[in-house]
């Protein structure tokens, strides 16, 4: 290889990291406020209390006894402080464990963007909530598909909290 090759290589690489770079840019200015910012809630060990009338819906949609939480910023609050123990999903305070019904997934990935090929592939996504996570074992995602083509929004990309 000559050096003129290895640097037009080394230019084109450059040129396909920095798009990489400018994509996850976008991605993140897209976040909610305060995304990085959750409640430690796997340090709280509260007394559980039972169940609540909460419910995920398969769309993303929280709902309090039957109706929509139309507040986002609610919904975002309570985003931060739902964890998973085994199948059930609970809304952890320092003072209270709450169970809630998740039809499907608690979050769905609404913008995705991929880096790197093999083991050292990166995959983040942008939540219906605002929320920016990577892909692992902490973030497992898990794809369905409604129709043959069908937007992310709507083909069920989700992720559950570890």
């Amino acid at each position: 290889m000559t050096a003129r090759t290895q640097a037009d290589d080394a230019a084109s690489k450059s040129g396909e990291d920095d798009d990489r770079l400018a994509g996850l840019a976008a991605l993140l200015s897209r976040a909610a406020p305060g995304h990085e910012r959750l409640a430690p809630v796997e340090r709280w060990t509260p007394p559980e209390c039972g169940a609540i009338d909460m419910r995920i819906d398969a769309n993303g949609g929280w709902h309090y006894m039957g109706s929509p939480i139309g507040r986002e910023a609610l919904v975002r609050l309570f985003s931060t402080v739902l964890m998973r123990e085994g199948d059930r999903y609970l809304l952890v305070t320092p003072a209270e464990k709450l169970e809630i019904a998740v039809d499907d997934v608690p979050f769905l990935g609404v913008e995705m963007h991929v880096s790197g090929t093999g083991a050292g592939q990166r995959i983040v996504l942008r939540t219906n909530l605002g929320d920016v996570v990577e892909a692992g074992p902490e973030h497992r995602l898990r794809a369905a598909r409604g129709e043959p083509s069908c937007p992310m929004s709507t083909c069920g990309v989700g992720w559950t909290p570890g």
